[in-house]
């Protein structure tokens, strides 16, 4: 009897497995977490700064926001003195956008459109909606920037769900699809006090530089 138990302590020793831990799971027996996790950075670096060589020989494409669907609400409910303010926020901030990238932004070709127009430009791809940084209709063969274009969008950054900050956030667009690029977004932490966007755009430029 006690040579059976022993045989089934003995089964049983040998059928057990501990789980690993979260640090386990993710090393291969040599390495730490913090090295792993150091891994994972720097492959986002590397990423990152893989698209901003693409993009300094590219084109950005800064999208201005217009807020249409708030002001013709504003509109429709018969508050049209709200709607005029909004739409005087939105063009004031427009405007600065516009300025600030034409001082402080010179790591690649830009180009602007309204976000009213985004689906006749990303979607039709008709790029006549686009305008330079005098605000005049671009001058280029349309065939000739139908490569390493990002997009710029002044808004909140998709994977900071609890801050609705608006930060200016770089995107790829392949012609089709369009992904926030990992870490450009800026300004990148949250020390910034107000809503700076000549300051943002100076940060932005120096950034891209330093990264490749």
């Amino acid at each position: 009897m006690r040579k059976i138990a022993g045989i089934l302590i003995f089964c049983l020793i040998g059928i057990y497995q501990p789980e690993l831990t979260a640090q386990e799971e993710i090393t291969d027996g040599t390495r730490t977490f913090e090295e792993n996790e150091k891994e994972y950075f720097f492959e986002k670096f590397l990423t990152a700064r893989q698209h901003l060589k693409a993009l300094k020989t590219g084109y950005l494409f800064v999208r201005l926001n217009t807020d249409s669907k708030r002001i013709n609400f504003l509109k429709e409910k018969g508050k049209d003195k709200l709607a005029a303010s909004l739409q005087e926020k939105v063009d004031k901030e427009n405007q600065e956008i516009i300025a600030a990238m034409k001082v402080y932004y010179d790591f690649s070709k830009v180009y602007f459109y309204y976000e009213s127009d985004s689906d006749k430009i990303l979607k039709e791809k008709d790029y006549n909606a686009l305008f330079d940084i005098n605000k005049a209709p671009i001058q280029e063969n349309i065939l000739d920037i139908e490569n390493n274009i990002y997009l710029l969008f002044y808004g909140s950054v998709p994977h900071l769900k609890w801050s609705s900050r608006k930060r200016f956030v770089v995107y790829s667009w392949n012609g089709n699809q369009v992904q926030p690029v990992d870490r450009l977004h800026y300004p990148a932490n949250a020390y910034f006090n107000g809503d700076n966007i000549t300051r943002y755009i100076k940060v932005m430029n120096r950034s891209f530089h330093r990264k490749t």
